[in-house]
């Protein structure tokens, strides 16, 4: 990964400082070949002024071929020819006579040297030729400076940019490193390894190392709460089967003088097993990511009034309080019934078993929801245990003697979360400090209100 960086950043370097130089190379040389040809078209003025000042010197040194101060002469015919000594060794295709005989100047670049011919009107003709012609040469200056001045101001930024990108590739892949390190433990089960960033480290790998500890955290967290619950679970299977195994061996024996109660306390205790295993197939199943519901549209008010009847008969028999009270309008809800009924009874079976004299089912609604709220006057929940009972194995102290595995909410809070609707509770909510209630809450936008 360093050897990436590093070769990343200097080529982007590379690419700019080159891209950049040759951009200034050819600007430079396009302004000294500008101010080359307007030095060599002064100077040609100045020569054909001299000229024409002394017409018979010029004309002498035009035959004689002599070179004035490095300019040439000659003349330039009617039809095309260029006449004079040194200017007929120029091809005519790049000293171009018929645009000189037009008046325009002619330039060219060869072997490194600008060339500039100026046409000019002769006093008197010259071999039949009345324009004369002046050529003159410069060098093009600072190409082979400019080109080795690059090439070494190049050299020197891609050494400075290879430095700069193994101090900053370095300072990158340490805290990569060390991240890398810390995963590959936690992968191992190493749960209390920690990523330790110098402070000088980079803001963005000091939030991934912040993310990477918190989630250590919470899988020990997780880690914990999980032999926490199959503790509590093996204790809650290893209580009912120590009185059937007890039992069972003294009926063999022939050492239990009520064989009856025996065996009655056989049945409970089998039961309470069949209770434990039910809620931890049914846990199982919720979480599992092969769950899946029925959803269909069924009638919500129906749905909650049959489960309010059949409470009814129950607290006939058990001899408690029970009232249930709705809105007078009928509540379409596209939903799994049977796991929304599941829901609501798991509320009501802990409300009659917790209870001391009244439960309350009651529908109500406001402007975001509508709230399923069951009521009763038990023992209440205590603020401690209240961010439990939702998210983990949950029995109050106050209520260890009463039978259930402590599961049942939990299975609620899931089965909620599944279903789109939120689950929540109040305690106590009665005067004297007792009594729990527990909501479920149905947004609207998911029913028809009729």
């Amino acid at each position: 990964m360093k050897r990436k960086l590093v070769v990343a950043f200097v080529s982007a370097v590379a690419v700019t400082v080159l891209a950049a130089g040759l951009g200034v190379l050819l600007v430079t040389n396009r302004i000294n070949k500008d101010q080359t040809l307007a030095l060599l078209s002064r100077s040609s003025a100045i020569f054909v002024t001299l000229s024409q000042r002394a017409p018979s010197k010029f004309y002498l040194d035009l035959v004689e071929g002599r070179r004035l101060g490095g300019a040439l002469l000659g003349v330039v015919s009617n039809n095309g020819t260029i006449i004079g000594h040194q200017l007929t060794r120029i091809p005519t295709s790049v000293i171009k006579p018929k645009v000189l005989l037009k008046g325009h100047v002619v330039t060219w670049i060869e072997h490194n040297k600008i060339f500039f011919a100026r046409p000019f009107p002769l006093a008197k003709p010259v071999f039949h030729a009345t324009t004369g012609v002046i050529v003159l040469a410069r060098p093009v200056p600072g190409n082979a400076i400019s080109i080795a001045y690059l090439l070494t101001v190049s050299a020197l930024v891609l050494l400075f940019a290879y430095l700069i990108s193994s101090v900053i590739s370095d300072r990158i892949t340490s805290g990569f490193y060390s991240l890398i390190e810390v995963t590959k433990r936690i992968a191992k089960g190493d749960l209390g390894a920690k990523v330790d960033l110098s402070k000088t480290a980079d803001k963005e790998l000091k939030d991934l190392a912040d993310a990477i500890n918190t989630m250590a955290e919470e899988l020990s967290a997780s880690k914990e709460k999980e032999q926490q619950f199959l503790l509590s679970v093996s204790h809650d299977l290893k209580t009912p089967l120590t009185s059937i195994v007890g039992f069972s061996e003294s009926i063999i024996d022939d050492a239990v003088d009520d064989p009856k109660r025996a065996a009655e306390t056989i049945l409970k205790e089998s039961r309470r097993l069949e209770r434990l295993v039910g809620d931890l197939l049914e846990l199982a199943k919720v979480q599992s990511p092969t769950f899946s519901l029925e959803v269909t549209n069924c009638d919500l008010t129906q749905l909650i009034k049959d489960l309010a009847n059949a409470y009814a008969l129950r607290s006939k028999e058990s001899k408690i309080d029970f009232q249930f009270q709705s809105i007078p309008r009928s509540l379409t809800l596209e939903t799994d019934p049977q796991r929304f009924m599941q829901i609501i009874a798991n509320f009501l079976d802990n409300a009659f078993k917790f209870t001391s004299t009244w439960v309350r089912l009651e529908v109500s609604e406001d402007d975001q929801n509508v709230i399923v709220s069951i009521k009763d006057d038990g023992p209440g929940i205590s603020p401690e245990d209240s961010q439990k009972i939702f998210k983990e194995q949950y029995r109050s102290p106050k209520t260890s003697s009463k039978p259930g595995s402590g599961i049942g909410l939990l299975v609620v809070g899931q089965l909620a979360k599944s279903l789109g609707f939120s689950v929540g509770h109040r305690s106590p909510i009665t005067a004297d400090g007792l009594g729990t209630e527990m909501r479920l809450l149905i947004p609207k936008r998911k029913l028809w209100i009729i």
